[in-house]
């Protein structure tokens, strides 16, 4: 008995119908579509931060009301979980402003808000004249939830009010993008100027730099000053790429210190800040190394 002849399906006469190579080119096109997915896959994990946070600050601030200061808080652009409200239980004066997105990126959005100190009804009696350090925060979100997260460190100066006698009086200054500027004074006494002080100074080490009225802060004071003329403190970060610093939200309140023609010290304060501003690439290093961190 013969054997009936095979069926013929439409399929299978179209496999006979290409040749082998295309055959094989094909599989070679699909392979290279699902490795180049799965590599694109790994390549956007890989972009991600592990987790939202705050960037490590260094503030220094009065709780004087109407003194404020910045805080940056940085996320996965596709994780919609962000603050709206920030506070410290040992600072009840402290206010926050509605956060804002401040820079996007490829893969993350750096947000910002400011806080702000308020005048108190009654001044607790707990009060500490100390500078108080703070180094975390309460954080509530958007999505009902809150959590204690670091911050880096901010000090917090008890507000004094300013001598009587002050030989200096403050004249205004001014600020650049470009990380520098400066703040004018004037005077009617003769004074001696000896230096510029900050509890963050020896971090900043020579990525900060500041002149006293035409000599360098690191050098011998700049002598006295004639009668009715203006001295000037001018300064410039000097930040270089790639270093931490360039994510790192510096806002300092510097003192300008100084000696009277009888050898009394005085001191005016000169605020002085500097705000993140990174490139694409050096977002994706603080990323490497916060997945590095966490690793």
């Amino acid at each position: 008995m013969d054997n009936p002849p095979p069926i013929r399906t439409p399929l299978s006469s179209m496999q006979e119908a290409i040749p082998l190579r295309y055959r094989v080119l094909g599989l070679a096109v699909a392979i290279v579509i699902v490795v180049s997915w799965v590599n694109n896959l790994y390549v956007h994990a890989k972009s991600l931060l592990p987790h939202a946070r705050f960037l490590s600050h260094r503030i220094e601030v009065t709780d004087a009301p109407g003194d404020s200061f910045f805080l940056y808080y940085i996320a996965n652009i596709e994780d919609r979980r962000v603050p709206v409200s920030v506070a410290e239980a040992s600072l009840p004066n402290l206010r926050f402003e509605p956060v804002y997105e401040y820079m996007t990126f490829r893969h993350q959005a750096l947000y910002r808000m400011m806080g702000h100190f308020e005048s108190l009804a009654a001044e607790p009696a707990s009060r500490e004249a100390d500078p108080r350090t703070i180094r975390a925060m309460d954080v509530y979100f958007n999505d009902g939830t809150h959590a204690r997260m670091e911050i880096g460190e901010m000090i917090v100066y008890r507000d004094k009010p300013q001598s009587e006698g002050d030989p200096l009086k403050y004249a205004g200054g001014s600020s650049s993008n470009d990380g520098s500027g400066n703040a004018v004074f004037t005077t009617d006494k003769f004074v001696t100027l000896t230096g510029l002080s900050s509890a963050y100074l020896g971090e900043l080490g020579s990525s900060f730099q500041y002149e006293l009225r035409g000599g360098t802060g690191q050098s011998s004071p700049s002598g006295e000053e004639a009668a009715r003329r203006s001295l000037s403190v001018s300064y410039r970060f000097t930040i270089p790429p790639g270093s931490p610093l360039r994510l790192t939200p510096i806002s300092m309140r510097t003192l300008l210190r100084y000696k009277d023609a009888d050898g009394r010290d005085w001191a005016q304060p000169v605020r002085i800040e500097q705000a993140p501003y990174p490139t694409e690439a050096e977002m994706r290093r603080y990323v490497s190394e916060q997945r590095r961190d966490k690793s």
